[in-house]
């Protein structure tokens, strides 16, 4: 029967959207089932024309942002520093998927072999696909959604100038878009057989059987033939551990190689969320307290910004929850393979099947699987309380320079004011006492 999915259906979508931007040279070739990735020369010219292009337009944005001047021209300077910070992240995100896909190559072709071995694993694959679809289609979706807010420019801008700068930040979001998709689809692929092997183990454990009561009515016959049958069973539940005990292995290094693409690319896309989301937080901050006129331009701003910060705490929530869950499903296998080490206790089984989950155990217990940023930090859950303090941190300490350049202004106008009353009351006392004498000496 000839197959319709494979291991490389969830990713083929994605593969094309990589093409387009130039962020993977590689591609599929072959029928489903024998497919395999491949790297192309024509595409490694276009991703250098990509790069060559985004320099072009990037370099073109930030000279029109040190053009402008006004109560506003600080902002720019930081927007200047962020989209700085952005196209060096961008450009490192292109060059690192030039420099592992033979590592990615490497990946899909253990996860080819995992489902070899397993038959196909067809529903599998075609759950893994349709997730990696409806998370891409949202994915666009919102994208498209915060593109049509930066659309319509301000009243007061030049039409170029805008749309230069807001081009820039388009294919920044789309561009992290497409990366932290391909992250969390690797990461899916992961956890889906990380799941299957555990519910391998679930089902050992259910159908191990126990020994025979003491005192059992059983003949001797009926005797014979049970522990004649347990024994296959012990053998049979023997020969799969050591089978899922190399499957499990494989995940395992596809998880060290993950850690080796992947991790560069999660410490630069947590640094310019946080980056990114701290500014917009600040920008906010300063549309929504600050004097200044709230028009349509403002309104168009603030709903700018806030889904562009809802956009980053998305992206940094779904890589952290996708490296968690899967970390969470690899060292659950130990909780599973210790309740099949118990039950075999309980029912007298043979030395192999001891040793086989010993050996398992063990390997176990030096495998533990753990997703990083390079090292710098663990991508879990305690990141987020992390991200969280720094975040309040830093918006205290930007919005104290706030106030205290506000107050210095606000004293030198006091100043200011207090001087120029000043002089306006001599003056009109002076004029006062030279109309009062002039008034005396007329009488006289």
């Amino acid at each position: 029967m000839k197959r319709s999915v494979d291991s490389y259906s969830a990713f083929v979508p994605l593969l094309y959207i990589l093409k387009v931007c130039g962020l993977d040279y590689l591609v599929l070739k072959g029928e489903i089932g024998k497919r395999k990735l491949q790297r192309s020369i024509t595409s490694v010219m276009y991703c250098s024309s990509i790069i060559l292009f985004l320099t072009t337009v990037r370099s073109i944005g930030f000279v029109f942002r040190l053009k402008f001047n006004g109560m506003y021209a600080a902002v720019y300077r930081i927007l200047n520093i962020a989209d700085t910070f952005h196209y060096f992240v961008t450009l490192l995100f292109l060059l690192v998927s030039i420099s592992t896909s033979h590592l990615l190559i490497e990946i899909f072709n253990y996860f080819s072999e995992f489902d070899w071995r397993f038959n196909g694993l067809h529903k599998l694959c075609s759950r893994c696909a349709l997730i990696a679809g409806i998370r891409l289609l949202i994915g666009i979706l919102y994208y498209i959604f915060c593109v049509a807010t930066f659309i319509i420019p301000p009243k007061d801008d030049n039409y170029f100038e805008y749309y230069i700068i807001v081009y820039t930040l388009i294919m920044d979001l789309g561009i992290m878009l497409i990366v932290n998709i391909k992250i969390t689809t690797v990461t899916l692929l992961l956890s889906q057989r990380f799941e299957y092997i555990n519910n391998l183990i679930v089902d050992l454990v259910k159908q191990f059987p126990g020994t025979l009561k003491h005192g059992s009515t059983l003949s001797m016959s009926d005797r014979i033939k049970h522990l004649t049958n347990h024994r296959d069973l012990v053998n049979s539940v023997s020969n799969k551990i050591v089978f899922i005990a190399k499957m499990h292995n494989l995940l395992c290094d596809v998880c060290d190689i993950y850690n080796s693409i992947f991790s560069l690319q999660a410490l630069f896309v947590v640094l310019l969320c946080f980056v990114e989301f701290t500014l917009d937080i600040y920008i906010i901050i300063t549309i929504v307290f600050d004097q200044i006129e709230h028009n349509a331009d403002t309104f168009n701003a603030f709903l700018s910004l806030f889904l562009e910060s809802f956009w980053y705490i998305v992206h940094v929530g779904v890589l952290i929850i996708s490296g968690e869950c899967t970390a969470n499903e690899a060292n659950r296998t130990a909780v599973l393979v210790h309740k099949l080490l118990n039950k075999k206790r309980d029912s007298g089984s043979i030395p192999a099947l001891r040793s086989n989950l010993q050996l398992f155990s063990l390997q176990l217990l030096h495998r533990k699987v753990q997703f990083t940023a390079c090292g710098f930090f663990p991508l879990d859950f305690t990141l987020l309380y992390s991200i969280v303090g720094a975040i309040s941190a830093y918006l205290v300490i930007l919005i104290q320079f706030q106030l205290t350049f506000s107050e210095k202004e606000n004293n030198v106008t006091t100043v200011g004011s207090i001087y120029n009353f000043i002089n306006t009351t001599n003056n009109f006392i002076s004029s006062g006492k030279c109309t009062s004498s002039e008034t005396e000496i007329g009488d006289n």
